[in-house]
């Protein structure tokens, strides 16, 4: 791509805001952090929201983020 066309192309446009994930992304989108059983066991405690799609489990993206923000802060090492 050449300059010209990134001025007319702005890359905001080329990449939509995520909604929400399936358990698989949100492992991923949580770098490693969630596993899948963990994951389960915060929507049955109801500390992370889901919605049905069909048999998926659809983790809306304003949960996850809230339930790492509620984290508590990592120390530093003495």
């Amino acid at each position: 791509m050449s300059e010209i066309d990134e001025l007319f192309e702005p890359a905001a446009a080329a990449a939509p805001a995520v909604l929400g994930y399936t358990v698989r992304t949100a492992i991923e989108a949580s770098g490693g952090l969630l596993t899948r059983s963990r994951i389960f066991e915060l929507i049955r405690s109801g500390e992370l929201e889901a919605r049905r799609c069909g048999r998926r489990n659809f983790i809306p993206a304003r949960s996850l983020r809230a339930y790492l923000d509620a984290l508590p802060p990592a120390r530093p090492a003495a």
